[in-house]
């Protein structure tokens, strides 16, 4: 309550009026790599971020939006939900990352 009055009042810039956090227990990192268009990326998460989270994150790193993305770890991972640890993603795993920045005309060629 305090960060607030002193934002209301201006004695603060708004970064540092922010609320705290909020933390979400992550789990235990676990390290994989993601291999997209012959390229590798090497991800360290917490086991309990959602897949989401991670496509989010992949978005960052290959500018590729996520509903363009289809990662492909002991088949298709579907479920946005599940978190890395229900995919029983362990230590030095690999995963797949298929998806276009782009759609082609109709006609064009690759």
């Amino acid at each position: 309550k305090q960060w607030y009055q002193r934002r209301i009042r201006g004695d603060i810039s708004a970064e540092e009026a922010a609320p705290p956090p909020t933390t979400i227990d992550e789990g235990p990192e676990v390290k994989f790599k993601l291999v997209y268009n012959k390229q590798n990326y090497e991800i360290v998460m917490g086991e309990n971020r959602t897949v989401r989270e991670l496509k989010d994150h992949i978005e960052t790193l290959t500018k590729l939006p996520r509903p363009m993305q289809k990662l492909m770890f002991k088949g298709l991972v579907k479920d946005e939900t599940k978190t890395l640890k229900d995919l029983k993603l362990a230590k030095n795993s690999k995963m797949m990352l298929v998806g276009t920045k782009g759609r082609r005309k109709t006609g064009e060629k690759a």
